[in-house]
C-alpha cells in the first residue's frame, strides 16, 4: 500500500567549494531523480564548520531502485570563511576532557574535508549527558593514518553502554595531510 513521499538525506561523497566560497557543490548517492527529487539543501552553520545535507523527497518505487551518483549547488548566505564542509546532518559533537570509563570505539567512515586540513570522523555514540566524546587520537605513519576514537561518560557508572545510539560527527584539524594514505580505525588494530 503506497504511504506517499518521505524525506531521506542523500548520502554525501564529495563536496567541491567555488574560489569565492559562497557556493558549494554536493556529489551524492540516492535514487534517481524521477523517484526521489531533491526537495531541498539543508545548511548547518557552525563557528568552526558547516553541514550540508541533500534532501530527497522519496516517492513510492525510490525504496527498490539501485542509488545512483548525483550532485546539486548551493549558494550560502554567508560564505565560508575557511570553515571545513561536512556532508549529512548528524550531530555535531565535540571532545569533553574528565569523561569516565574511556574505550576505544569503532567509526563509519572518516573523510577528509575539501580544504584537506581536518578529518570528520562519523560514528555512533550514545546519548548525552550521559554519554560523551572523550577525544580523538590520530597517529601519522607512512603509508596510514589511524584513527581512534574514545567515547565514555560523565559520570562513573557501570553499565553505561546500553541506550540507544545516534549517528554523529566530530571534526579534528590534521597536523599532516591524509596525502592518499589509508584511513584506518584505531579501535579495529
Amino acid at each position: 500500500m503506497p504511504t506517499g513521499p518521505a524525506e531521506h538525506e542523500g548520502d554525501v561523497d564529495g563536496v567541491s567549494v567555488a574560489p569565492d566560497g559562497g557556493t558549494v557543490e554536493l556529489r551524492f548517492t540516492g535514487p534517481p531523480e524521477s523517484l526521489a527529487p531533491l526537495s531541498r539543501i539543508d545548511v548547518v552553520a557552525h563557528d568552526d564548520c558547516v553541514q550540508l545535507a541533500p534532501v530527497l523527497r522519496w516517492l513510492d518505487d525510490a525504496q527498490e531502485a539501485p542509488d545512483v551518483r548525483r550532485s546539486a549547488t548551493v549558494r550560502l548566505e554567508e560564505p565560508l570563511r575557511g570553515r571545513p564542509v561536512l556532508g549529512g546532518t548528524q550531530r555535531l559533537v565535540r571532545p569533553r576532557p574528565g569523561l569516565y570509563n574511556l574505550e576505544a570505539e569503532s567509526w563509519e567512515r572518516a573523510v577528509v574535508t575539501p580544504d584537506c586540513g581536518h578529518l570528520a570522523i562519523y560514528f555512533i555514540g550514545g546519548l548525552e549527558p550521559l554519554h560523551a566524546l572523550g577525544h580523538i587520537d590520530v597517529h601519522y605513519d607512512p603509508d596510514r593514518v589511524v584513527v581512534t576514537v574514545f567515547l565514555g561518560t560523565t559520570e562513573d557508572v557501570s553499565s553505561w553502554k546500553a541506550g540507544p545510539g545516534i549517528s554523529q560527527v566530530a571534526l579534528i584539524e590534521l597536523d599532516e595531510p591524509v596525502a592518499g594514505r589509508r584511513l584506518v580505525d584505531g579501535s579495529l588494530t
